[in-house]
């Protein structure tokens, strides 16, 4: 007797999916723009210096909050480093370029599924499809949209008046995927993934 209420759910999420993708997609072209620094500020400073976040994450039954250093390492490599509250560190990945892997992961984490999710979400968070990328500049009277098409993903992204990220849709087809929302100069930060993997980061800077 509950499957059809699941069922109706499910299709209600689509549908709502689908409208999300439709009402974003539908907004006049205007021009291609290449991304850079000028166009989109990152959140991991050119000049190297590290910053760092509190941040709270929940995904599948794991909630962990702790401390996340971004920091460039070298010309072309960047870290991201989640350590707890105990001291203990929990992962690191490895940026290049517009890719991002497990460098560590510690052992009672590294199961596929999660850090799959992490990757993949943290990547999102990091803006680190659009640099050096075509995207389209969408524009109409009440708002200015980025769209970048990525194979079968398509990422939707405005900024602020300073060109800094203020919202970010994911979607994979018509279907969303994941939004984050950029407060400030990405002082705070949320994410939420949607579908059968449910993931939640929060993460707030810490100025020093």
């Amino acid at each position: 007797m509950l499957r059809w209420p699941i069922i109706f759910l499910a299709l209600s999420s689509l549908l709502l999916s689908g409208c999300a993708y439709n009402k974003l997609a539908k907004i006049p072209k205007q021009a291609n723009l290449n991304i850079d620094q000028n166009k989109l500020k990152p959140l991991i400073p050119a000049d190297g210096s590290s910053v760092k976040y509190k941040a709270t994450i929940d995904v599948l039954s794991n909630h962990f909050t702790g401390l996340i250093v971004l920091k460039k390492t070298d010309e072309n490599t960047k870290h991201l480093v989640f350590v707890t509250e105990l001291g203990i560190r929990m992962f690191d990945f490895e940026m290049r370029g517009d890719s991002i892997i497990p460098a560590f992961v510690f052992e009672p984490l590294n199961k596929p599924l999660l850090v799959n999710a992490l990757v993949r979400n943290f990547k999102n968070i990091l803006l680190i499809d659009w640099f050096n990328k075509n995207a389209e500049l969408l524009k109409n009277k009440d708002k200015e949209v980025l769209h970048l098409s990525n194979k079968a993903q398509h990422l939707f992204l405005t900024r602020n008046e300073n060109y800094f990220a203020a919202e970010q849709n994911v979607f994979y087809k018509t279907k969303k995927e994941s939004k984050t929302i950029y407060t400030g100069e990405y002082a705070k930060i949320n994410l939420k993934q949607f579908g059968v993997v449910k993931l939640f980061i929060a993460l707030e800077k810490i100025i020093e």
